[in-house]
């Protein structure tokens, strides 16, 4: 009977599934044994993730640059891009071939961009174990045609374990069980724009293996991480321990929208133009999660401590009509110079009425922080400004 330390070997060296994708490889009419990949995932998956990293502490490997993960949709490199190979018969595929079977997520229609976009997603689908490259042609693995068979935890279970194969993620995992991580550590030689977009496809597939951990109860320090702003900033946020929540590229029920926003927790901060970055599991959260209620931004800064701390994420109910005093709001204020764009705030709300020397009625808006540390905001009436949101809870 082979132990758990051996298939776990099995696992990590893809013994088992080399041997496989070289039967599809040098037989076109090689029939995939489904079910024994299958057996061979549900044995790998019945062993616990804390094994894994035991494994990894005595057998791990060497980073190297191509290990920084550039992925823009996580379906995209992995059921869509399962789905698109095996449905061309998977007699391989180069990168313009496979970016031209995601029109939906190119804007630029032209040969350049098919090509990047299918290089960047089926070089991740390979670090995801689901394809793999032979003389510049890209094949879907034995794992990648089983994997859309696969429920979604299953699906992530594997991943998660799939990841811990790649040296990078090997060393960041290991190095959060020690204390804090930087990300910027392992992207010195990139541009600050590209440290931002490569952290966040970072970010996708670490959270796999974060999320094992927390089922596990396994602890992990703070993980800080890049997101680019303008040319001259980039701010810096914090997943911390117990935050490691799904985030799915497309909607499923339970889910609520989570924008890209990094909302200030102190003075009116420039939000930029506010894009969906995902879909949040927002269930067993002790609320109804409708998608066209609530949404969830990043916040930043002190000045609403304790309660809302850096880096935390937030759930608002879209506001219609006027908030009540006490509320804590997300407030967008409109500056005159419009090449700053629009800005936001989290302050608790009051207004304060009354008439003027004229005899008609004004308002006094005050935004208010938590942390005594921090000064007010009082809205004057030549200040366009509109709440967005009432805060629901902090995740």
């Amino acid at each position: 009977m082979i132990s758990d330390r051996e298939y776990i070997v099995r696992f990590m060296t893809r013994s088992f599934e080399k041997s496989v994708d070289y039967y599809m490889l040098s037989d076109k009419n090689y029939v995939v044994p489904k079910q024994k990949v299958k057996d061979y995932i549900n044995k790998v998956l019945a062993i616990p993730y804390y094994e894994f990293i035991e494994y990894i502490k005595e057998n791990k490997g060497v980073i190297e640059d191509d290990q920084l993960t550039q992925s823009s949709n996580f379906a995209a490199c992995s059921s869509e891009m399962c789905h698109v190979i095996e449905s061309q018969g998977n007699l391989g595929m180069r990168f313009v071939d496979i970016g031209q079977q995601f029109p939906q997520y190119i804007k630029q229609k032209n040969e350049t961009a098919y090509r990047k976009y299918g290089e960047n997603q089926v070089k991740t689908a390979a670090q995801l174990g689901l394809a793999f490259e032979y003389y510049d042609y890209w094949y879907l693995t034995c794992v990648g045609y089983v994997y859309n068979e696969l429920d979604l935890q299953q699906q992530e279970a594997l991943l998660a374990r799939t990841v811990l194969r790649i040296p990078l993620y090997q060393d960041l995992l290991l190095r959060l069980f020690k204390g804090d991580v930087f990300l910027t550590d392992y992207m010195q030689q990139l541009a600050p724009s590209t440290k931002g977009r490569r952290a966040g496809s970072i970010m996708r597939l670490l959270g796999l293996c974060l999320n094992e951990c927390k089922r596990e109860g396994l602890r992990y320090h703070d993980l800080y991480y890049p997101v680019y702003v303008s040319k001259t900033k980039t701010i810096r946020m914090a997943l911390s321990p117990g935050t490691a929540l799904k985030v799915l590229d497309t909607f499923q029920i339970g889910c609520i929208p989570l924008y890209s926003l990094r909302v200030a927790c102190g003075y009116f901060e420039n939000g930029g133009n506010p894009e969906a970055e995902g879909w949040l599991d927002a269930t067993d959260k002790g609320f109804t999660p409708d998608p066209k209620r609530y949404f969830v931004v990043h916040a930043k800064g002190r000045s609403m401590l304790p309660k809302i701390k850096d880096g935390d994420l937030c759930v608002f109910e879209w506001c219609e009509g006027e908030p009540m005093n006490g509320d804590i709001t997300l407030t967008q204020c409109i500056d005159v110079d419009l090449d700053y764009g629009e800005r936001y705030t989290i302050k608790r709300y009051y207004c304060e009425k009354g008439d003027s020397d004229d005899g008609s009625q004004n308002s006094r808006i005050i935004l208010s922080p938590l942390n005594h540390d921090f000064t007010v905001i009082e809205l004057t009436p030549d200040k366009a400004y509109r709440t967005v949101g009432i805060l629901k809870c902090v995740l």
